[in-house]
């Protein structure tokens, strides 16, 4: 029961954390707004919106493992992974970016540590 209720507000934390950065599709404005960067070169934003696609199928994965517990399991590896992955980029990079940039990884660092905690009661309850 435990790890139901763990696995679902882990899912439902990932869904929302993953779908914010969406409106980053819709361009240069969408990306100023999310992270206080401006971008220039049509290159770096249209790489930028692929990004927003990207974290859009990440949380469109974890809305619907909501409902197919087979997926559950994937779905939160692939927000752990995903959540980390941009911790440890900013972290190394000498936390750059300012306050907006701090902000997202502050929310990446405890989305995967839940991520991690619950995959960990999942595996451990079988």
């Amino acid at each position: 029961m435990l790890a139901t209720v763990l696995t679902t507000l882990a899912l439902l934390a990932s869904a929302v954390a993953h779908a914010l950065p969406v409106i980053g599709v819709l361009g240069r404005s969408g990306l100023a707004r999310l992270y206080g960067v401006t971008i220039d070169d049509p290159g770096v934003l249209l790489l930028m919106r692929h990004r927003a696609v990207l974290f859009g199928l990440v949380g469109a994965l974890a809305l619907v493992a909501v409902f197919v517990p087979a997926l559950q399991i994937a779905a939160l590896s692939v927000s752990a992974m995903s959540t980390a992955g941009y911790f440890v980029l900013w972290w190394s990079t000498g936390r750059a970016g300012g306050a907006p940039l701090a902000r997202v990884a502050r929310v990446d660092f405890a989305l995967a540590a839940l991520s991690v905690i619950v995959l960990c009661v999942r595996v451990t309850a079988g």
